[in-house]
């Protein structure tokens, strides 16, 4: 069983940083989209709803840095935090609009969403379900 603890974290990590990296990406390399791309590269959504789309980003952001951390610490709610995360993620994505990504971005944010998937598995469709299943005679972290 322990030997499916660090695909997890490995996974875990690989999501944050390649998310992180891909808004990097998008930021840095943007100058690089023709000028008439670039006019669609800020969502029409934020503009006409800046309360409600601000309220969805911070649920969501607050949703999955506490399911992320109680993942890498093996807390069995963190499991349906995280997935009710990804779900209000990608529900509410067409909200957005038409998007433009730069390649480097839109590569980055398809290998955080494939670590996603993949965190998805092992926490729900595998035997690693188990780890986040204590048993009452066994301490924390046995």
């Amino acid at each position: 069983m322990k030997s499916l603890l660090w695909p997890l974290r490995l996974l875990i990590i690989v999501y944050i940083a390649f998310g992180a990296g891909s808004l990097v990406a998008d930021h840095i390399t943007q100058d690089s989209l023709p000028s008439g791309i670039r006019d669609y590269y800020y969502s029409e959504f934020f503009e006409q709803y800046p309360v409600v789309s601000n309220g969805i980003g911070a649920v969501t952001v607050c949703l999955m840095i506490i399911s992320l951390i109680g993942l890498w610490s093996f807390w069995n709610p963190a499991r349906y935090i995280y997935a009710t995360g990804l779900a209000v993620a990608w529900i509410t994505t067409p909200l957005m609009g038409p998007l433009v990504s730069t390649a480097w971005g839109r590569t980055l944010e398809d290998a955080s969403t494939m670590a996603a998937g993949a965190i998805l598995i092992l926490i729900f469709f595998t035997d690693h379900r188990q780890s986040f299943i204590q048993k009452r005679s066994e301490p924390v972290g046995a």
